[in-house]
């Protein structure tokens, strides 16, 4: 068997990948995927949607978008948006020729765009281009009650409310619980890094199209406490070694004091918390059969000045919350004609009134009780190192997040955050050429984000390094020349080496308590 590289599109939607032409593999000429952070660090870094690239032969215009004369198209399939896509090492048509014994997901996503690329002198050919599952998150809307749990919990509500399939996360052990955390119509990838930063934990894109959570302990523990190999910058048979290392500036990623903000709030009574202004002689009428949806919103400019967002929403009551006439000041009284649901969220109350009757309605009453939630006075805590301060300036880090479960919690937060930042360590890019030998070709293909390798570097390459380091992001690069090159990005153990684990580390003198 051949180590190769197989490349399937869910052309018909169904699902899988079993489709007679839903193996492209033949046809594909080159591909570059990416996954993980912008940038190397686990703080200053940011997981990011995914992205392919993949190049085809269009020889026969399957690849053209919605052309009568695809063979995609008459085989039950269409070439659109949206169609999930897979890339995998096995031995697909798309080959080398290296021993391989194992299958495996290299990345996984969804496409969004197919580019014909005629050529009247040469091979027509077309560029299919996707990105990775945070793309489905983006523009999904998230609104959610308050509540308080657990972050495990927590990241489980949020991928059901973007209707994540249970199959596909990966969420590991966490170690922070939350309280009064709560959206409302905000975009589901910025739901989840709040949570991210609250734990100081990692989200992101796996090879296949699962979204995994990793808790602020997890690099803490095994299997990240042993390298899963080796890079060295000098060839001897069996090790690997990068055709390129490119050092990143380590000050990018020093930060000299930490800013987190605790926000506490109060519960206060119930009471009317929006009224619904067009009334009486201004209030719409309602045909019959007709529906309107309203949003009942809180906070809104008659709110109090602390008032944050809404605990519990009051089902609306006939007679008491809303009122209905034949006319707009008086007539029979048809609130009873009326048919009022809900859906409540942090800040709004979604109404939908609709006229089951057989008359003209009008409104003549109508508004939304629940129970405020009172932000007090925000309280902002910060961490510095005088010494990291004076050898490399004020570099400040502010934690985003509003949620914690207290005070303690978020002085805890910065002094760990700090403990990580205050001190320049080695960034670095290395790039293997995974089709060099059996070595570099299975080491290309095992390693992924979140792994820890270990570099020795004695300087040939211009960096001395012997160190261990996490993945943070990994590019491939396929060419239809048959090179394939791997590039990771990688930050250092040290920043973690410094922490100890109770149950699972051996106290040092030099180590503190992980937070």
């Amino acid at each position: 068997m051949q180590g190769g590289y197989t490349v399937k599109v869910d052309w018909d939607g169904d699902g899988t990948f079993s489709g007679t032409t839903e193996n492209v593999s033949q046809h594909v000429r080159g591909y570059a995927t990416e996954r993980g952070r912008d940038f190397a660090s686990p703080l200053a870094g940011r997981s990011i949607a995914g992205a392919i690239r993949i190049e085809v032969d269009n020889s026969d215009g399957r690849y053209t978008f919605a052309a009568t004369t695809s063979v995609i198209t008459t085989a039950g399939g269409t070439v659109i948006p949206g169609r999930k896509i897979q890339v995998s090492t096995d031995s697909g048509a798309f080959k080398y020729t290296f021993p391989i014994t194992f299958s495996a997901p290299r990345w996984t996503g969804y496409l969004t765009g197919v580019s014909p690329h005629p050529s009247l002198r040469g091979v027509n050919t077309a560029i299919l281009t996707g990105h990775g599952p945070f793309s489905r998150f983006i523009d999904a809307q998230i609104s959610l009650a308050p509540q308080d749990g657990s972050v495990t919990d927590l990241v489980g509500t949020i991928l059901d409310a973007a209707g994540w399939a249970s199959a596909d996360r990966n969420i590991g052990t966490t170690q922070s619980s939350l309280k009064r955390v709560r959206f409302d119509r905000v975009g589901g990838l910025f739901a989840l890094q709040q949570i991210e930063d609250a734990e100081i934990g990692f989200v992101a894109e796996d090879a296949d199209g699962k979204i995994r959570f990793e808790g602020r302990h997890t690099r803490l523990t095994a299997p990240h406490t042993t390298a899963v190999g080796t890079l060295v910058d000098a060839a001897a048979a069996g090790t690997v070694y990068p055709s390129e290392v490119k050092p990143e500036d380590p000050l990018k990623s020093v930060f000299t004091e930490v800013h987190g903000t605790h926000y506490g709030f109060a519960t206060g009574a119930t009471a009317v918390l929006w009224t619904l202004g067009a009334t009486g002689t201004a209030s719409p009428v309602w045909n019959p059969g007709q529906t309107r949806t309203f949003f009942a919103q809180y906070p809104n400019p008659a709110s109090t000045a602390n008032a944050e967002a809404v605990q519990l929403w009051v089902t609306p009551s006939a007679t008491l919350d809303y009122v209905f006439l034949a006319t707009a000041t008086s007539g029979a009284t048809l609130t009873d004609a009326m048919k009022v649901t809900n859906s409540k969220f942090a800040e709004s109350m979604v109404l939908e009134v609709q006229n089951t009757g057989t008359a003209k309605a009008y409104s003549t009453h109508f508004q939304a009780r629940g129970v405020p939630i009172l932000a007090d006075d925000p309280v902002t805590l910060k961490s510095e190192d005088a010494t990291a301060g004076t050898l490399y300036g004020t570099r400040t880090m502010v934690n985003q997040t509003k949620f914690s479960s207290s005070f303690e919690d978020v002085e805890d937060r910065t002094r760990f955050q700090l403990g990580l930042t205050a001190v320049p360590r080695p960034i670095m890019e290395v790039t293997i050429p995974a089709h060099r030998d059996n070595a570099h070709f299975a080491f290309a293909n095992t390693v992924d984000i979140s792994d820890r390798v270990a570099v020795n570097f004695t300087g040939r390459s211009g960096v001395a390094a012997q160190e261990d380091f996490f993945v943070e992001g990994k590019k491939d690069v396929v060419t239809a020349r048959r090179k394939h090159l791997v590039t990771l990005k990688l930050s250092p153990v040290a920043s973690f080496a410094s922490y100890w684990v109770l149950g699972i580390s051996k106290l040092g003198t030099t180590t503190r308590l992980a937070y």
